[in-house]
């Protein structure tokens, strides 16, 4: 698992961070244009302002797009020190979940057509993803009321 969760690890933040980055920079008004308008986008950015980590991480471990996770966290008033510090925190653990059910796959094949039984590890990074998104979606309504 050593190797190849450092390059999970070197691969998931370099390209997370290279996403903010172009989010902020050069990609903006594409960015701005795809995912401005999504309503979690909208509240989120009310939410931010009280607590931008705390909001980076909920939406780093929720169960969505990772373009909406990145593109999308560019936009809104996020500092980017933010960003970064909940990136690596997250990214240390979900990694190492990303090179444990990888490597618990027995059948990449039967795992992609859906049908090999899923592994609890596989279930349990599933849940875990939902209930993130969960505590997302009832943070944000709460602070934007």
């Amino acid at each position: 698992v050593g190797p190849a969760y450092l390059v999970v690890f070197t691969g998931k933040v370099a390209g997370c961070l290279a996403a903010f980055l172009l989010g902020r920079t050069v990609a903006r008004d594409w960015a701005q244009r795809t995912f401005g308008r999504h309503e979690l986008l909208q509240a989120l950015d009310l939410a931010v302002s009280e607590r931008p980590f705390q909001i980076c991480v909920i939406v780093r471990l929720a169960y969505i797009p990772i373009a909406l996770k990145n593109y999308g966290l560019s936009l809104l008033a996020i500092q980017p020190k933010d960003y970064i510090a909940a990136l690596l925190l997250v990214e240390v653990v979900m990694s190492f979940v990303l090179v444990t059910v990888g490597a618990t796959a027995k059948d990449l094949g039967a795992m992609l057509s859906g049908t090999s039984p899923k592994s609890s590890w596989q279930l349990g990074a599933m849940a875990l993803g939902a209930l993130f998104l969960f505590t997302l979606i009832a943070y944000v309504s709460v602070a934007t009321r």
